[in-house]
């Protein structure tokens, strides 16, 4: 589920459909429909103009205002949308159970990072404001902070 930043949209998957909701009449502003697979999770970018799902192998961004898809995003297998930087210039996704996350360029749909190191599923993820560090949190209890700008896992520390 998401929201818009203004939060006048809720985004849902229900089945196998993305569904647009106005949150303060509670109407039914749209829908599109996946053919192939149900829909899990939906993630709104920071401008509330596109909306982020998960279709079986890949992540489709969808257009809000044309209700089309404008790019899918490729992975190995079942992967859902985490979170959009910022700056709605890179989307973060999970890689099933894998407990792999990869970053995407949202213009070119390029992966620009693939990161390795939880034990089981990545759950949720947060971009740091300067978009520098990706924050994973892994259903095996783990809380990881990395650092985009060397590729490479930047510990937590604790003073």
């Amino acid at each position: 589920m998401g929201h818009s930043p203004d939060g006048k949209l809720i985004t849902a998957g229900r089945d196998k459909k993305v569904e647009i909701w106005d949150a303060e009449s509670g109407k039914l502003k749209g829908s599109i429909e996946a053919k192939e697979f149900s829909i899990g999770s939906t993630v709104m970018s920071p401008d509330g103009k596109t909306i982020a799902f998960d279709v079986g192998n890949k992540v489709s961004l969808l257009d809000i205002a044309t209700q089309t898809v404008k790019r899918e995003l490729v992975i190995g297998w079942y992967c859902m949308p985490l979170a959009f930087s910022p700056d709605g210039n890179k989307i973060a996704a999970s890689e099933g159970w894998k407990g792999t996350v990869q970053v995407f360029d949202t213009s070119s749909g390029m992966i620009e990072h693939t990161l390795k190191g939880h034990a089981g599923k990545v759950k949720s993820a947060v971009f740091s404001p300067d978009v520098n560090t990706l924050t994973t949190a892994g259903e095996d209890g783990t809380l990881l902070l990395w650092d985009l700008t060397s590729h490479h896992l930047k510990p937590i520390r604790e003073d």
